[in-house]
């Protein structure tokens, strides 16, 4: 209807077309418009954004402590090296080394505001909740 092209009835009954009300289609449209919008940082920095939802200090520090020092199995897996090396340990400067080039690049692009990122999420479950339904 949205395009004008003539489509059979018995696929648009197949694909659900009767469950896509306007608003659906306004939020399909909005988060695409939105994933196109948001930046390199956005689509590749979601630990950062994720500390939103730890609440405290304390919860955040201990989260961002898991992020940039992992387990010594999981820095040998990241890096592709044995867990066994001696010099495994040098690895966590090589990780710091690391994120701080990776997110010093794209850390004014963070700034989103909670609202934005809150309503982008709605769209995005509303959206998944249709497509899992149909």
């Amino acid at each position: 209807d949205c395009l004008g092209a003539a489509v059979p009835p018995e696929v648009l009954a197949a694909m659900g077309g009767d469950a896509l009300d306007s608003q659906l289609l306004d939020d399909a449209l909005l988060q695409l418009a939105d994933f196109v919008g948001f930046s390199r940082a956005l689509q590749t920095a979601p630990n950062l954004m994720s500390l939103r939802n730890h609440v405290g200090w304390r919860a955040k520090l201990a989260t961002l402590r898991k992020r940039i020092l992992p387990p010594r199995a999981e820095l040998a897996q990241i890096y592709g090296i044995s867990d066994r090396a001696l010099l495994l340990d040098l690895y966590y400067f090589v990780r710091l080394r690391d994120l701080v080039r990776r997110y010093a690049a794209i850390a004014p692009e963070l700034r989103v505001s909670g609202h934005e990122i809150a309503a982008s999420n709605a769209r995005k479950a509303r959206l998944a909740a249709w497509l899992n339904r149909a």
